[in-house]
């Protein structure tokens, strides 16, 4: 049975589906699903709907079925693991399951499927148990998929017949069943079974690593402090899932190694305790399989890299059971921390913090560089028709001005950018394209300048487009029409070749409008010069909504090179290739315009790629931070269609979309712009301000940080220079020195703008968030202790209530930066806490 047909089937009997990607057992993504970013998809998006899965299916037929469990029924997973190598057993989920039954009783007769891989899943009929989602918990090769515990919603899913396993590339089949349907297959679980899958992981009984008494330790290390480390670092890697596997096995094989390193373990003994938890492992990674060498090679890094552990402080209070194993923490005061180690030279002791061991006492650092306030945008050296336009949409918009210059200079960029180049004498001629970033936070009404802006080229698109519709119906019937006469001739037996071959040379095939597009939001590379072929010669990439530029298709790892590259490529010189097999098309003459408004971790992530900024990509953008003007908005009547300033910029804008592209001879969409020259004076300030640049890109320069970027500002310059020149005058022949110095003045803006943001805490949420709480703590919060739970009860709105990991996580790095001191068990207001921090306000070391 096809898949698709499958699928539906499930579906009439009642069964929840949704797509995997072929061959896999991975959902397709949000992206492909149609579902907004930020909801939950995956087999969160299963439905019965026959429409929506046999869309999904003819969209990609090949695709893998899935189930969310919970529905009508939870899964038993009884599966054997080996070594790929070796071929020893290590999990034998058949073994475990006949011995259960030999102890319990038989199973019921149900609902069962051989996977791909070999195992079997029994399915059993949900009635409402909290079976959740657990590997090994029963016994090991047994895992089970059912319910979150407190909503009884899915908390997984299964692959279902007749999808194909991603290792032995082998279908999915149901055990032969004789029911009528699958519901009547279902069998409810024995009563022993869902008492085994429901148990809380403490009832588990847990495979220890029994090193207390069986190890050699060197002289002074508690030896069942060693025993339950060790045992802590084995549990992770059992209790690893599937896409942290990695992460997991370098982090304990490092956490290891430097137990070894540091308490004199034995190696060997630690090692094979070590190999045997990784082989215990599900291995479900479909390209190469976890074997024996990846886990020896994992531990010879962990030794390599690992520092030696602190040595933990034996105790003798075996009163206090398990927390005798812990090191001890003396019960200090602040006051006793000050007399004690800010005396002469006294080196601060080591203290316990979250499980790692740090000085008590530490210089303090920065959280992060502070970077100042943004420079406002300079929009007096705007045209009046320019500046008119973002002192407008500053009042009615009420959005920063750096971020309302961005849309009206973007703009400007796009209607400007296909009339004319600029020619400077150091370098030939250049396109007036710019390539523009503006980091902005969700809110800031980032579409609505674009909107105000782009209103010219909207209604330029709408022109086109008027005329496109009546174009492509006579293309149409004339393409019918060619055709038909070409077919004719070619089957004329009574011509002969040359007499066919003149007559076909004789016809014409008509040409395909031009498709109407000036912009473009998500486009792949090969979609956009799809489009410069076929379409008009001057467009941009805009969009307000960076993250789907930044996120689509044209930046995935596969095709972001090509991306980079073309896209580079145009901005230098307005020329792409597209070579395939039976075709090469290269052209010249075209622009393309980039205006992207990101938010801060979707702007971190392009501007911190290595890929982009090898290949000079983000050196080519125009990058901006203005400051929020969030909180600080009026909520008013405005009217911006009615406002004067805006209407005359797109009556100019309007002039240069109407004008005449100038093009190339018996071409249809390959410019042939004019060269803007400079005049003397226009030459003197841009050879003074590229000259001045160059010198500060050294190795103690100015702009030395910023060097990509600051080396193609002159250019940068030079092309704002043409752009401002068009929109004072759509027939200027030559850039004056006042145009040039004011372009200069704008270029120095986004240079300074670029210095100001390298590392800047606000691209980076954690940092920023750490930020946060450093000047909570410092100024808001008045007493000299904290611990983790006030910061959950009283920090600022935006970091309280946060989960314990990120509190955690929190605290050792402000203990880590010498904002915070471990203290130990205190007093806080009068309530005695475990585990608190004295505020360290005595200013950042040098």
């Amino acid at each position: 049975m096809p898949l698709a047909d499958a699928a539906v089937w499930y579906a009439q009997q009642g069964i929840p589906v949704f797509p995997l990607m072929p061959g896999r057992k991975t959902p397709f993504g949000n992206k492909w699903l149609g579902v907004a970013e930020g909801v939950d998809g995956g087999f969160h998006v299963a439905t019965i709907d026959e429409a929506t899965i046999r869309e999904w299916w003819r969209r990609e037929p090949n695709a893998n079925i899935g189930a969310p469990t919970g529905h009508l029924f939870w899964v038993l997973d009884v599966d054997v693991k080996s070594d790929s190598e070796t071929g020893e057993i290590l999990e034998d989920g058949p073994a475990s399951i006949d011995a259960l039954q030999s102890r319990h009783g038989a199973l019921p007769s149900t609902l069962t499927q051989r996977t791909g891989g070999g195992g079997l899943q029994y399915l059993f009929r949900w009635n409402g148990e909290p079976i959740r989602n657990r590997a090994r918990d029963i016994a090991r090769g047994l895992d089970t998929r059912g319910v979150l515990p407190d909503t009884k919603e899915p908390a997984g899913y299964t692959v279902l017949p007749p999808s194909i396993h991603p290792l032995t590339r082998k279908a999915y089949a149901w055990v032969a069943n004789d029911a009528p349907s699958i519901s009547a297959a279902l069998a409810s679980a024995p009563q022993w079974l869902i008492d085994l899958a429901c148990r809380e992981k403490d009832d588990r009984p847990k495979e220890r690593a029994n090193l207390e008494g069986g190890i050699t330790v060197r002289a002074g290390v508690d030896t069942r402090y060693v025993a339950r480390a060790v045992d802590r670092e084995l549990e992770e890697l059992a209790c690893a899932s599937d896409g942290a596997q990695e992460e997991t096995i370098n982090r304990v094989a490092l956490k290891l190694a430097g137990m070894v390193k540091g308490w004199g373990l034995s190696e060997s003994q630690v090692r094979d305790h070590f190999f045997r938890a990784c082989h215990k492992i599900p291995n479900t990674r479909a390209r190469d399989p976890w074997t024996h060498r990846h886990f020896a090679q994992k531990w010879s890094s962990g030794m390599r890299d690992a520092t030696p552990r602190a040595v933990p402080e034996p105790s003798n209070d075996r009163s206090r059971g398990a927390a005798a194993t812990r090191p001890s923490r003396p019960q200090t005061t602040p006051q006793a921390l000050q007399a004690d180690e800010r005396g002469t030279g006294t080196p601060p002791r080591l203290v316990w913090v979250n499980g790692t061991q740090m000085p008590s006492l530490r210089d303090r650092l920065t959280i992060a560089p502070d970077t100042g306030r943004p420079a406002e945008f300079p929009v007096e050296y705007l045209p009046p028709v320019m500046r008119g336009a973002v002192e407008a949409l500053e009042e009615h918009v009420q959005a920063p001005r750096g971020l309302c210059a961005h849309s009206v200079l973007s703009a400007a960029a796009l209607a400007a950018q296909g009339h004319a180049n600029v020619k400077t004498r150091a370098m030939g001629a250049r396109p007036l394209s710019l390539f523009m970033l503006v980091v902005a936070a969700s809110g800031e009404r980032k579409t609505a300048c674009d909107e105000m802006a782009l209103l010219a080229a909207s209604q330029q698109e709408d022109s086109l487009r008027a005329g496109y519709e009546d174009e492509m119906r006579r293309y149409k019937n004339s393409k019918a029409a060619y055709d038909a006469e070409r077919r004719k001739i070619e089957k004329n037996d009574k011509m002969g070749f040359a007499e066919k071959a003149h007559q076909l040379d004789q016809l014409r095939e008509p040409p395909k409008p031009l498709a109407p597009n000036l912009r473009l939001k998500e486009p792949t590379y090969e979609g956009l010069l799809r489009l410069l072929h076929e379409g008009q010669p001057s467009i941009g990439v805009f969009t307000s909504e960076g993250g789907q530029f930044l996120g689509g298709h044209g930046m995935t790892e596969e095709a972001k090179i090509r991306t980079i590259t073309g896209l580079s490529e145009l901005w230098d010189s307005g020329s792409a290739q597209r070579v395939r097999v039976g075709e090469n098309t290269f052209m010249v003459g075209r622009r393309v315009s980039v205006s992207l408004a990101v938010q801060p971790m979707l702007a971190a992530k392009l501007l911190g790629d290595e890929i982009a900024q090898d290949q000079g990509f983000v050196g080519r953008f125009l990058v901006t931070m203005p400051e929020s003007r969030i909180g600080t908005r009026v909520i008013r009547e405005s009217n911006p269609h009615g406002d004067v300033r805006l209407q005359e910029f797109k009556r100019s804008l309007r002039r240069l979309f109407e004008a005449s592209l100038p093009l190339r001879d018996e071409t249809r969409n390959e410019l042939d712009p004019q060269n803007l020259e400079l005049d003397d004076h226009a030459w003197t300030v841009w050879q003074s301000v590229a000259q001045n640049i160059e010198d500060e890109c050294g190795m103690s320069g100015r702009w030395r940080p910023v060097r990509a970027g600051a080396l193609k500002m002159a250019e940068n310059i030079a092309r704002i220079s043409g752009i401002l020149a068009l929109i004072e005058d759509p027939k200027a022949m030559r850039i004056s020195g006042d145009i040039m110095a004011s372009a200069a003045s704008i270029g120095l803006f986004y240079l300074q703008e670029a210095l100001r943001l390298v590392g800047h805490s606000a691209l980076d949420p954690k940092t920023q968030e750490l930020k946060d709480l450093e000047q909570w703590l410092t100024g808001t919060w008045r007493g000299d202790l904290i611990n983790s739970t006030l910061i959950q009860q009283r920090a600022p709105n935006g970091l309280r209530n946060k989960g314990v990991k990120t509190v955690r996580g929190w605290i050792s790095d402000l203990c880590a930066a010498g904002l915070l001191e471990y203290v130990g068990p205190a007093e806080i207001n009068g309530k005695p806490c475990k585990e608190a921090y004295r505020i360290n306000r005595e200013g950042v070391s040098a």
